[in-house]
């Protein structure tokens, strides 16, 4: 992982355009429109303001937080600094989201909880440090092997972190960009940023108002939704703006959403484990700009690439900004939102 970590993300989201989606049955695509979306004008490259812009203030190591997402943890500070966010469910039906970090967001982060093996794999494939407390035990297992990737609050790095007074454990950890930097800054790491493909929009999408995803726990349903508004996605939780502990309204200038299968993974120290085979999308959408486009993931070893589902496509770059990440279970977990509904 040392070595091959930040290689990874040298070529990380080579994308390529989809198709058109194909007409709408219940949440298999988005609502078919006639008109086509127009090309996005946009530079392929930055402009050296832009370049200034985004590497100013850099971490001397990114990195990546395991955020709790319970009701108790809610509102939950630094989400809205995270150059990546995912979203990903745990057991019981619950979702926790693991955060990478490029710059400081200037605030706490948290609250943090435990490490999951899927996270894991996620952090070795992108060469990331990522700050946890604790973990299932095949999630510390693996960690074992990667010692200098992991900041865990109960066995290594357990100065990144500190507890706050209004939450109730184990929703009262949190940490901050630069203790996290202080931990790292003892160990052999090789310093290096995060590099994202950028450029125009390409056509072959459809416009779309929004998205609907369900999480099913139990007998209850929590609900994500992305509405374009204002010219960015902007994110609602069971219907209501989503929005950090400072009041921000979280938003993404990219959306991705993955349908990865899901599987029971037995765990002395966790009932009702799962694991999660990101890897393996069944299917997946790129929302940018107002438009989805359904795409085809492949995980390989020089990243992340989204393929055409026509035998002839073009690439398929994010926006400039920040990107989340939603895995969802089922294909009838996602329903989109007609601009007319």
């Amino acid at each position: 992982m040392h070595r091959l970590g930040w290689v990874l993300l040298a070529g990380f989201f080579l994308l390529a355009a989809c198709g058109r989606v194909p007409p709408p049955v219940a949440s298999e695509g988005p609502p078919a429109l006639e008109e086509e979306a127009p090309l996005v004008e946009e530079e392929v490259n930055p402009s050296p303001a832009q370049e200034e812009e985004e590497t100013a203030g850099a971490l001397a190591y990114p990195f990546a937080v395991v955020v709790d997402n319970l009701a108790a943890a809610r509102p939950q500070s630094g989400l809205e600094g995270a150059a990546v966010v995912v979203e990903g469910l745990a057991e019981g039906g619950i979702t926790r989201y693991f955060a990478v970090f490029t710059h400081d967001p200037g605030t706490a982060i948290g609250p943090v909880r435990s490490a999951r093996i899927y996270f894991n794999r996620l952090a070795h494939l992108w060469g990331l440090p990522v700050a946890h407390v604790g973990g299932n035990k095949d999630a510390l297992e693996d960690w074992n092997r990667y010692p200098a990737y992991d900041i865990d609050d109960i066995r290594r790095g357990g100065g990144a972190f500190y507890r706050i007074q209004d939450r109730k454990a184990p929703h009262s950890t949190y940490t901050t960009a630069e203790r996290v930097q202080k931990v790292l800054a003892g160990r052999s790491l090789p310093p290096a940023q995060l590099e994202f493909s950028r450029g125009p929009l390409p056509e072959g999408g459809e416009p779309v108002a929004g998205v609907e995803l369900s999480y099913r726990q139990a007998k209850q349903v929590y609900r994500v939704e992305w509405h374009y508004e204002e010219g960015e996605w902007r994110r609602y939780l069971d219907g209501k703006s989503d929005r950090s502990a400072d009041g921000v309204v979280l938003t993404a200038a990219n959306v991705l959403v993955m349908v990865a299968p899901v599987r029971p993974k037995e765990d002395p120290w966790t009932a009702g484990a799962i694991d999660i085979d990101f890897e393996h999308p069944r299917k997946a959408w790129l929302l940018r700009e107002g438009v989805v486009t359904a795409c085809r993931v492949e995980w390989t070893a020089n990243g992340l690439r989204l393929t055409s589902l026509l035998p002839a496509g073009s690439d398929l770059p994010l926006s400039r900004g920040n990107l989340w990440i939603q895995w969802v279970k089922e294909e009838g977990d996602v329903a989109w939102l007609d601009s007319n509904g």
